[in-house]
Order: structure tokens, then C-alpha cells, then sequence
């Protein structure tokens, strides 16, 4: 059958059937939100997660819920885990893990209120100078942190 047809049919289709097909027929991934904060000393805060064996240390953030916007879900994600309240700024970095179907997008967020409060999957939270990361460290985060820090 001609794709032009194909696609001309297309448009006639119940949008409710269109995304159903297109939910079915295409790939499925995880989106993960995560927030690089840099204070006045230039300082990034880092968190220690307890559930991770690898890469304990890193950017605070989580994942998206269904429905989620995905500034909504990263306020959510810092409140839940810091206490801190946050203001979601531009995407400054998106990747996808090449093991596993999952995206991740990086956000400048700058804290506007709340008290640090750490929830029970946080081990620590700390703000580390670029010169002070800690060792263990996903290479990535590490290289994300390096260049927008140096760019402020």
C-alpha cells in the first residue's frame, strides 16, 4: 500500500486510537530528572544515596511519575529528599543509558527556601567545591559539573 495513503488515512484516525497505537508500537523508557545547584562560593550540592552501589554520590534528582511535568517532578523529587525548595531553571543536559531504556534530563535549578531535611534514602547532602568531588563519582555527572560550573 502507498505510505502517502497510509498517511493521508492517518489524520482521520481518533487521536485516542493514534497514541494508543503509537504507545504500542514504539520503545518505552524511564525518564529520570536530576538538578545541578551551584551556591554563591560556586559550590555544587551533592547527595549520598544509600540504595546505589555504584556512583553513591551525585546529583540530586529522581524519576518522573505518569502525568508528571518534568519541572514538576524534579521540585517534587528535591522536597522529598532535601527539604529544600527549588526553582526549576533551563535543561542543561539530556542523555540516554546506553544499558537501559531510561533518559535523563539536567536541570540549572537555584534553592529558594526550605530547611535541609534529609529523607531515609539519603545518607548525606553536601556542597563540594569543583577541586573536592568525591572519588566514585558517575564520570558523567563529574563532566557535567565541571563545564557548567566553569561556564557560571
Amino acid at each position: 500500500m502507498d505510505r502517502r495513503l497510509l498517511y493521508r488515512l492517518w489524520r482521520y484516525v481518533p487521536e485516542p486510537l493514534q497514541w494508543a497505537f503509537l504507545w504500542w508500537t514504539n520503545s518505552k523508557f524511564l525518564t529520570g530528572v536530576l538538578a545541578l545547584i551551584v551556591d554563591d562560593q560556586r559550590r555544587v550540592l551533592l547527595l549520598r544515596h544509600d540504595y546505589r552501589r555504584a556512583g553513591q554520590w551525585g546529583l540530586p534528582g529522581g524519576q518522573v511519575k505518569q502525568h508528571e511535568r518534568l519541572e514538576d517532578a524534579l521540585a517534587r523529587e528535591l522536597r522529598e529528599e532535601t527539604g529544600l525548595i527549588v526553582e526549576v531553571g533551563p535543561i542543561i543536559a539530556a542523555s540516554a543509558d546506553p544499558k537501559a531504556p531510561r533518559l535523563d534530563l539536567t536541570y540549572h535549578c537555584r534553592v529558594t527556601g526550605g530547611r535541609l531535611a534529609l529523607d531515609a534514602e539519603i545518607a548525606d547532602a553536601r556542597y563540594f567545591a569543583l577541586d573536592e568531588l568525591p572519588a566514585g563519582m558517575f564520570a558523567d555527572q563529574v563532566e557535567l559539573i565541571e563545564r557548567v560550573v566553569e561556564e557560571l
